[in-house]
C-alpha cells in the first residue's frame, strides 16, 4: 500500500509544504532554546583585589555625626515585619 501518492500534483504540493513547515517549527524551536547568538562571546567582568580597609575617621567632640557600626547595620535587618492580609479571599 502506497503512503504518498506523488503523481498527483495536489498531493506533492501539499508533502512539498508540511516538510517546509517542518523546517521552520525545528528552527524556530532551536532559535528559541539555543539561539542564533553570531556575536562574539561575552566577557567575564573580574573584580579587582580587595581594596584595602579605610582607616575610620577621627571622632569630632560633638559625636553627632556618627554612623553606624557594622553591629547596628546587622541588628537592623532583623527588624519587626508586619503583614496584613487584604481583605479579599478568592474563592
Amino acid at each position: 500500500m502506497q503512503r504518498v501518492d506523488l503523481s498527483k500534483p495536489g498531493e506533492r504540493k501539499k508533502l512539498i509544504g508540511a516538510a517546509v513547515l517542518g523546517v521552520v517549527a525545528i528552527a524556530f524551536l532551536y532559535w528559541v532554546l539555543i539561539g542564533f547568538d553570531s556575536g562574539a562571546p561575552a566577557t567575564t567582568v573580574r573584580p579587582a583585589s580587595t581594596p584595602a580597609p579605610q582607616q575610620r575617621p577621627s571622632q569630632n567632640a560633638a559625636g553627632n555625626d556618627r554612623t553606624p557600626t557594622t553591629e547596628i547595620a546587622a541588628l537592623a535587618r532583623f527588624t519587626e515585619i508586619k503583614y496584613e492580609p487584604s481583605s479579599y479571599n478568592a474563592p
